[in-house]
């Protein structure tokens, strides 16, 4: 069984990866300085996202 952490951490990941998804296809079929900008803050979100994810994975299994 998952913990509620992990379960908001996961439900925040499908978000981002969604929200990715729909900026991309923003992006292609309408190129422009603001669905460029959409996509790339999308794209730092989950990377912040996937840090804080990581920096909790190594503190509840230590190694």
């Amino acid at each position: 069984m998952t913990s509620s952490p992990q379960r908001a951490l996961t439900s925040l990941d499908n978000a981002m990866r969604e929200a990715i998804r729909q900026s991309r296809l923003a992006y292609e079929y309408y190129p422009n300085s603001y669905t460029y900008g959409s996509l790339n803050a999308c794209l730092a979100a989950l990377n912040a996202l996937n840090a804080i994810r990581s920096r909790i994975e190594d503190e509840f299994n230590p190694r």
